[in-house]
């Protein structure tokens, strides 16, 4: 009677073992049709396969007529993907033992949920170029809070939002995402589960918030970088001239917290710039937009915190101009852009214009997304600028792409509409990932050093109000080059 009751027990205990091992975990709900599966291994099992039918089933005849992927494994975890977000699935495994026939698991169930941003009739992605070298990376776009494959098919969704719309979404060293969201900040795991958001104390800006913007990253020391602002408030001798608004501004700050939250370092714009150049800055067409309070709203958009030659990029919009920092010093020993002189006018320099993405290339250059936005019927560039202080405007030009949209250039004047957002990021290869948004354009694409694209898409986004298909509005894309960086972000730790 007691080995009844001890095999009962074990049989319980070895069930429940197995279920407790199983990964996605019984009747999860997904957000991501790549999924992770896992088990229990078995010491005396040569190789796996994993079953796989649509639908919710619990007995063996109707699980198996609708199986729709059966995959083999050596060991006893495998990556496979579903077909479609919003629907039912049923899974087992096979164990095969070495001198006896297959051992089959219990049937195990889950199903992926959807958003609107998923559903095809909504948002689409539509592949112009495919040279099909790069495959198996992944991409993010921000606008529709999406990780997308190569071919434009949606396959992971961020689950929550908090507000407003989401920006600069990526994935970290770590093998998690952050991204910005409402003024506030966020880790998150592959399950959309929130691992760290950043502190709400205004420490830095001496406000109720630390008024989270632009670029948000996870450094490979583990701490986290983002961009903030404080308010700028009115200095005593206001000037009475009447082109000069009187309203507050907002300058910007850098902040770097540890893994527990704490502030590690920040470095403010508004110290540097008041003593800077800029206070020559004088009316160049948009001084209404930029002069407030005696000040130049310089609109702070973008960095890179280069780690290995602790330095910090930091790029501003308005004024055109990036800033070299030496970290941790803080004290700025290059400056790219023009330089404001007293009774000139500005004239914007020829470099860049209205920037937005930027960071250091394989071969120690500054690689910059830029709008171009200054010359009228011009259409973005990226760049690869070496700093040299001898040179106009304080670096040289080594390498650009002046970007295309539906064979149209420069030379069919034809308006840019691409006044901010944009991104690029360097691949293994040295090939460019980069996007470009604008109004009614949307476009990804990758080129080589010797400007060959090797693949191009359009994001777009159904209008119901004016039934037509437009451009999907982005922030940022950014790109998982590596199938282990892949691995890192669906395994997780």
């Amino acid at each position: 009677m007691n080995k009844n009751v001890l095999l009962l027990c074990y049989l319980c205990i070895a069930h429940f073992y197995l279920y407790s091992q199983a990964l996605p975990k019984e009747n999860a709900i997904l957000n991501y049709r790549l999924i992770g599966f896992s088990y229990a291994g078995k010491p005396d099992a040569s190789s796996y396969k994993i079953q796989i039918a649509s639908g919710n089933y619990y007995k063996e005849d109707s699980f198996k007529k609708n199986i729709i992927l059966s995959l083999d494994s050596k060991t006893n975890k495998t990556i496979a993907e579903v077909p479609s977000f919003g629907k039912q699935y049923t899974w087992r495994v096979l164990y095969q033992i070495a001198g006896s026939r297959l051992q089959k698991s219990e049937l195990w169930h889950f199903s992926t949920g959807s958003i609107p941003q998923v559903d095809i009739s909504m948002v689409k992605l539509t592949i112009l170029k495919n040279t099909y070298k790069y495959i198996s990376k992944y991409f993010f776009l921000d606008g529709s809070r999406t990780l997308y494959d190569m071919k434009g098919r949606p396959i992971w969704f961020l689950p929550f939002t908090d507000g407003k719309s989401i920006r600069d979404m990526r994935l970290t060293p770590q093998g998690t995402i952050t991204f910005l969201n409402n003024d506030k900040i966020y880790e998150i795991n592959y399950n959309g589960d929130i691992l760290w958001t950043g502190p709400r104390t205004g420490i830095v800006s001496g406000d109720t918030a630390e008024h989270y913007h632009h670029e948000f990253t996870r450094l490979n020391s583990g701490h986290y970088m983002v961009l903030g602002y404080e308010k700028f408030s009115p200095s005593a001798d206001k000037t009475q001239d009447s082109t000069i608004l009187t309203d507050a501004i907002p300058y910007g700050t850098i902040m770097e917290y540890d893994e527990k939250g704490n502030l590690v370092w920040s470095w403010k714009a508004f110290p540097y710039f008041k003593e800077s150049d800029l206070k020559y800055y004088k009316w160049n067409g948009r001084e209404k937009d930029l002069r407030r309070n005696n000040a130049v709203n310089v609109h702070q958009n973008a960095f890179f915190f280069d780690e290995r030659n602790q330095v910090i990029y930091l790029g501003f919009r308005n004024i055109s101009r990036i800033l070299k920092i030496k970290y941790p010093e803080g004290n700025v020993v290059e400056t790219y852009g023009e330089i404001y002189k007293p009774g000139i006018p500005a004239s914007g320099n020829s470099l860049f214009c209205g920037q937005h993405s930027m960071s250091v290339s394989q071969n120690g250059n500054l690689l910059l997304f830029n709008n171009n936005s200054c010359n009228e019927y011009s259409l973005p560039e990226l760049l690869l600028l070496q700093g040299d202080s001898s040179a106009p405007f304080g670096a040289k030009k080594v390498w650009e792409y002046k970007c295309v949209i539906d064979s149209i250039n420069e030379t069919k004047q034809v308006q840019n509409p691409f006044s901010s957002n944009g991104d690029v990021i360097e691949l293994p290869d040295q090939s460019l990932f980069a996007y470009m948004s604008g109004g009614v354009y949307s476009r990804l694409f990758i080129v080589n050093p010797d400007k060959e694209i090797l693949w191009s898409a359009s994001a777009e986004e159904w209008d119901a109000n004016e039934k037509k298909w437009k451009g999907l509005l982005q922030y940022r894309a950014s790109i998982i080059s590596s199938t282990a960086d892949l691995e890192h972000l669906i395994w997780g730790k």
